[in-house]
């Protein structure tokens, strides 16, 4: 079975607020504010992976503010 993550991503000037939401367990997790720069985006991308041991494809599903009609 694959677990299927969200994560929601504030984007602001300097920062970026993200959260992760799992379906499975339906709980919201991973709360972090981290600098505006697109590596550490990829740094907490490759954190849940560590965690969930998924590929790619079946773990994130990322939206914005903006994605959202925000």
């Amino acid at each position: 079975m694959n677990t299927v993550i969200q994560i929601g991503i504030d984007v602001h000037k300097d920062s970026y607020s993200l959260c992760s939401y799992s379906f499975e367990t339906r709980q919201a997790f991973g709360q972090s504010r981290i600098a505006s720069n697109n590596q550490m985006v990829v740094k907490y991308v490759r954190k849940l992976w560590k965690r969930f041991q998924q590929p790619f494809p079946h773990l994130l599903q990322a939206s914005t503010g903006a994605a959202l009609g925000h």
